[in-house]
């Protein structure tokens, strides 16, 4: 079973993705390419995670609470998930005035 990272090893691997232009010609639009990557993982797992049937209330039943398959689904949208808020945390912090500046522009303000 892989070890749990730590906050520190979090946010030193999140700084490198932010470094380095994955998405685009500089940092900034690289690391935006890098959240709109998770924030598809995300909803890929929630789409397979809502695929399991659900009671009248909406809550899935213990049966199927403990199925190896929705066990795998829920660690999968759970992981994807807390890798989204890492990222954003980060992201957020680190480009601060650059989202100012494309809210302003969008907004017009």
């Amino acid at each position: 079973m892989p070890r749990k990272k730590t906050a520190a090893q979090l946010n030193r691997e999140i700084a490198e993705v932010l470094a380095t232009p994955a998405g685009g010609s500089n940092p900034f639009e690289g690391a935006k390419a890098e959240g709109a990557l998770l924030e598809r993982e995300v909803d890929a797992a929630d789409v397979v995670l809502k695929t399991f049937p659900r009671g009248a209330m909406g809550i899935v039943s213990d049966a199927v609470a403990s199925s190896p398959e929705y066990r795998a689904a829920k660690a999968r949208i759970n992981k994807a998930f807390a890798a989204l808020r890492a990222f954003n945390a980060v992201f957020t912090k680190s480009f601060a005035k650059e989202l100012r500046a494309e809210r302003s522009k969008r907004y017009g303000g």
